[in-house]
């Protein structure tokens, strides 16, 4: 029995031995195991977030309203660095962009400065041709990002007139029985460029101011100015600059009665018109008082006729003399011209006809 233990015991041994050795076949194939899984799908994306802009045009007189103004917005990364012009339509009171505009992801600053109307952009600059009739308005800089978005700001987005607004009248003064006709009205000192510098918001102007023609006679008459029928224009100038008007009247149809009036100041209160800021310009034609010539002498009575003698001779009687009538030189009315501040809006003329008058 004992011999049989011994080999059951030395088969179990070589057995145990055959499976920790590996003794199974090596092309036997392994089963897979399970797969690997995926790398797990990546944070999405934070939502973007489009730039708003809450706004408001401004003038001295009155805040304005935009009507689906389309404008543009320069965009940058400093007030001294502006890469981008963007689109934008101003509706109300808020601004939105053609196309969307979003904020940098990153929560970085973007900077924006609007302005009206469109023009050359170049080196930080916006180039314009002054034509009397076009409004400029512009906004300061101003910063905004996703931690500090624009249209949480307690500031908005503000507008103003870079250029002064004249409301012009040529009228008759009151109580004149006169009637003139206005010939020719023309202003200087306006510059023909400028350039809105996008950093600061300013309008800078150029040194060449054309007379401005603001109204030109079609006929040797030209327009009526009485009590009854005055001239009203509007135009749009460059504020802080010295204006002089010039005007040409006449009483009829003969050139050579002309009454020419050149460098007539336009007078505004402190250092001169401001931008933003809306005149009335009222140029006021009054003839001063006629000279009072002397009273016509009275026609000296005959002399008594001496007693007749016996057979006189018949004395001369004198002729009285021929006074001529006192004639008044003849003089050109005077004008005054003053200048008041006013609202922005109701503006009466129409169209101003602007161009160099050598031109």
């Amino acid at each position: 029995m004992t011999g049989v233990r011994n080999i059951l015991f030395y088969l179990m041994t070589i057995g145990s031995i055959c499976l920790l050795t590996g003794c199974s076949r090596s092309d036997v194939p392994i089963p897979p195991g399970p797969p690997t899984p995926p790398n797990p799908d990546p944070d999405p994306p934070a939502a973007a977030v489009p730039i708003r802009l809450k706004t408001q045009l401004l003038s001295r007189a009155a805040i304005e309203n935009f009507d689906s103004t389309a404008l543009n917005v320069a965009k940058g990364s400093g007030t001294l660095q502006f890469d981008e012009i963007w689109e934008a339509v101003a509706t109300d009171s808020e601004i939105t962009f053609v196309p969307e505009r979003y904020y940098p992801a990153d929560s970085s600053e973007v900077y924006l400065t609007g302005y009206y109307p469109k023009g050359i952009v170049k080196d930080g600059f916006v180039e314009y041709h002054l034509d009397g009739e076009t409004d400029i308005i512009a906004t300061k800089a101003q910063s905004g990002s996703l931690v500090n978005p624009f249209d949480r700001q307690d500031s908005l987005f503000s507008f103003s007139h870079q250029l002064s607004l004249l409301k012009i009248t040529v009228r008759l003064a009151e109580n004149r029985p006169e009637t003139y006709y206005l010939k020719f009205a023309g202003l200087e000192g306006s510059s023909r460029e400028a350039w809105l510098e996008l950093s600061s918001g300013e309008l800078l102007f150029g040194t060449e101011a054309p007379k401005l023609v603001l109204y030109e006679a079609e006929t040797e008459t030209g327009m009526e100015i009485s009590t009854e029928s005055t001239f009203n224009s509007s135009l749009l100038v460059q504020p802080r600059t010295e204006l002089t008007v010039d005007i040409v009247l006449t009483r009829d149809n003969d050139p050579e009665h002309d009454l020419s009036y050149t460098g007539l100041p336009v007078h505004f209160e402190g250092s001169g018109s401001e931008g933003n800021v809306a005149y009335n310009i009222d140029i006021v034609i009054g003839s001063p008082a006629l000279p009072v010539g002397p009273d016509t002498p009275d026609v000296p009575d005959p002399p008594t006729p001496p007693d007749i003698p016996d057979d006189p001779d018949e004395p001369d009687i004198p002729i009285p003399p021929v006074i001529p009538p006192v004639i008044p030189p003849v003089t050109n009315p005077s004008i005054t011209i003053t200048a008041t501040v006013t609202s922005w809006e109701e503006v009466s003329g129409g169209n101003i006809d602007f161009r160099p008058s050598n031109e």
